[in-house]
Order: C-alpha cells, then sequence, then structure tokens
C-alpha cells in the first residue's frame, strides 16, 4: 500500500521510533502519502495514536490534507470522529491557521536551513517584516568553538587528564564526573535540576567525556549530544534578526552553545566589530568568543532585561577548565513561539548604550531611553572611584 516507515511508527503508536526517523529525515516529507493518500497523521488520528500524532503535529504535519477516501478525510475529522483529547484538536486548529497563511509563509521563508546541515534539526529564516529577501550570509555557520590559525590557545585536550567514570550503563549519582562539580549531577531527566544556581559566579558543569565508559545514552551527556530544539531565525519588527522557539521548552532545556572563533583579549581589542563579542572569565583566565566571521544560531539571540535564557559552562571535549563551551539553558518554561533572548550585561551597554538603546520593553528595563543615560552615568561614576588598576579591567 506504499507505506514507509513513519506511516508504521504511527499504526503502532511507536513515539521513539517516529522521532528517530523524523530526525533523519530533516523537517523534509513529513506528509508523505501511501497509495490511498493517507499521511503517517491520517494513519496516527485514525488508530488513536495521539502521542504520535501531536509529535507529527508539532514537526509541521498538515491536518487539512485530503486522503482518497469517500468521501475523503482529513487528519482533523478523524481527530473528531474518534473524540481525540483536546490537545490535539487544538494543534489541528492550529494547523489549519497555519495552512491559510501558507501562501503569505513561503513568501516569507528564505531559507530552509541556515545551519546548512551543521545542526541536527534544520533552522529556517524567516522575513515577515520588510522586503529584504536574503538570508544573512556574513558569516559561516559553525557549531561549535572555531579556532583560527590567527593564534594558539593551547588547550589542553590529553584524554589521561580528563575524568574518566567507570560506569557500565546510565551514570548514576555516585558517577566520578558528576560529582566534580556539582553533588549528584547537574542534570535529571535531560535538564538541569531545579535547584540549580543560575548566575555567571555557577561552578563549570562537567559531563563525560569521551574517555568515560559510559554509554552515549548516560544522563550526564546533554550539551554534546548537540540542538535538540527546534527553533528558527525571524525578521523582528525593531530589534533585527532574532531567534524564537517552534516547540515548548520546559525550564532546564538545554537549547545551543555559543559558538564562534576564539580570541585572546588583545585580539579582541584589535577587531573593528566588536558586536558578537561574549567575554569569558573562566579559572583566573579571559579570552573572547567571537561570533561575527564564524557563528551559529545564538549569534542572533537578542538581549533581553527579564529573559529566558541564560549561559552556563560546561565541558565534556577537554579538560581545560579555562576554555568551558558556553551553553545556553532555559531559566524557565518558554512557550511555543516565544523569542528566545538572554542578559548581554552591563559591560556591553557601558559600550553600545550610547549607539542604540534597549527595546525589550521589560518593567525592569535599565537601558531604554528613559534610563540609559542613569545608567551610564553610575557606569562613569563607578569607574571613577575605583583604582586604576581595577578600573583598566
Amino acid at each position: 500500500e506504499g507505506n514507509v516507515a513513519l506511516h508504521w511508527a504511527a499504526f503502532t503508536g511507536s513515539l521513539e521510533v517516529a522521532e528517530a526517523l523524523l530526525q533523519k529525515m530533516n523537517g523534509r516529507d513529513l506528509d508523505v502519502v501511501n497509495l490511498h493518500r493517507d499521511t503517517p497523521l491520517h494513519v496516527a488520528c485514525r488508530q488513536g495514536k495521539w502521542n504520535v500524532a501531536g509529535l507529527l503535529l508539532e514537526r509541521g504535519a498538515d491536518g487539512q490534507l485530503e486522503n482518497e477516501s469517500d468521501p475523503p478525510e482529513t487528519p482533523e475529522s478523524l481527530a473528531v470522529a474518534l473524540r481525540a483529547p483536546k490537545l490535539i484538536l487544538d494543534k489541528l486548529s492550529w494547523s489549519k491557521k497555519r495552512v491559510s497563511n501558507r501562501i503569505n509563509l513561503i513568501h516569507a521563508k528564505l531559507a530552509d536551513d541556515i545551519s546548512r546541515g551543521h545542526e541536527r534539526i534544520p533552522i529556517r529564516v524567516i522575513n515577515e517584516v520588510d522586503r529584504e529577501w536574503s538570508p544573512p550570509d556574513d558569516f559561516n555557520y559553525v557549531s561549535n568553538i572555531y579556532e583560527s590559525g590567527e593564534s594558539s590557545h593551547n588547550i589542553e585536550r590529553r584524554l589521561d587528564l580528563m575524568n574518566a567514570c567507570s560506569c557500565a550503563d546510565d551514570c548514576s549519582s555516585s558517577c566520578l564526573c558528576c560529582e566534580t562539580d556539582h553533588r549528584g549531577g547537574a542534570y535529571q531527566n535531560g535538564r538541569l535540576t531545579d535547584d540549580f544556581e543560575w548566575g555567571s559566579a555557577c561552578e563549570v558543569i562537567v559531563e563525560c567525556s569521551p574517555a568515560c565508559k559510559c554509554d552515549a545514552n548516560c544522563q550526564n551527556r546533554v550539551v554534546q549530544k548537540g540542538m535538540q530544539i527546534r527553533v528558527e531565525l525571524f525578521m523582528s519588527v525593531n530589534r533585527g534578526w532574532a531567534v524564537r522557539c517552534l516547540q515548548r521548552i520546559p525550564k532546564g532545556t538545554y537549547i545551543c552553545e555559543y559558538a564562534g572563533e576564539i580570541l585572546t583579549s588583545d585580539m579582541a581589542d584589535a577587531r573593528d566589530d566588536d558586536t558578537y563579542l561574549f567575554e569569558i572569565e573562566s579559572d583566573g583566565h579571559n579570552h573572547c568568543i567571537d561570533a561575527g566571521k564564524f557563528g551559529n544560531i545564538s549569534r542572533f539571540i537578542n538581549h533581553h532585561c527579564e529573559p529566558n535564557l541564560s549561559p552556563v559552562k560546561v565541558l565534556w571535549d577537554h579538560a581545560d577548565r579555562r576554555y568551558p563551551h558556553i551553553c545556553f539553558f532555559a531559566k524557565r518554561d518558554i512557550p511555543k513561539g516565544e523569542e528566545l533572548t538572554f542578559d548581554y550585561g552591563d559591560k556591553f551597554w557601558e559600550i553600545k548604550g550610547r549607539q542604540f538603546t534597549c527595546k525589550c520593553q521589560a518593567s525592569s528595563c535599565r537601558y531604554n531611553d528613559e534610563r540609559i543615560e542613569e545608567f551610564l552615568e553610575s557606569r562613569e561614576q563607578l569607574e571613577n572611584e575605583l583604582p586604576s588598576s581595577e578600573a583598566s579591567e
């Protein structure tokens, strides 16, 4: 009958198999049809496999496609007939709205995947604001830290210096790596624990490394698995390019790494454009990551004074605490469609606040048109009060 593997996953209700297939398909052929013009979503709704139906709808499956039955059936009509859960019916209703806007979306879509295959999940580019009909392409997409030939940072990557747990399968709270910086580990069910202490002063998370004996499904391997959350790059009304999520994100979920070129502080000071510099102080060492020429989706994440993301230092592929990966995690539950943001910090606005102001519109905004002068004056006063050696740092 022309069924493919995704049809059978929908028929049996195997969520795990469906997720694996969708990941491999990279968003393509989601509405593939069999000889009866049934899509996998048709099959899931006919069989009452609502877990798979929900997954397909989250990934963008069309709930309004008709098959060749007499009369024709849509996934929505099948779900209504079987009295599907309200959540599924709501998602199908949203699918109907998406179909009605499909023509506009086609015209607004600039690229199917700005990462060009560097990420596990494609990242499309949408512009529904103006007529800048080209995706940003003035950088090279990289999915992790990039070391150029301009300088040598001598990152210590020797395996014998790394933690090496001897856990047989899935690491427990007594794992050597889990106990290194966080008692009992920083992760639970693939996310940061509820009692994780946010802030720049938080310790480095040490994930299990290539030297460990545990398997790839170890609970202490999260960031190293890459991006798992569906996001898109879109043109905002007043802040240029921005990033939003295409699914609900629970608190503590890993989003992405701040990828870019590693620079010494002197090299960073010599750069003409400091727009995408992320300054890092770790283990008494200072350096920067510049996402200007080499970067990933994180370079487009905007500032917000009440952000939903926070950067966390993570190690897994080496033991050099001077050069941790800077990884963004959700600070709270984030609803589908919300823009992703993080706090750029006072140092950024001390420099950029004379060129533009913050547009986040948060009630606690410190850098908007009304408060930027007060902020700059306070920073200048603070600098004048510091000893000359500290003020120059």
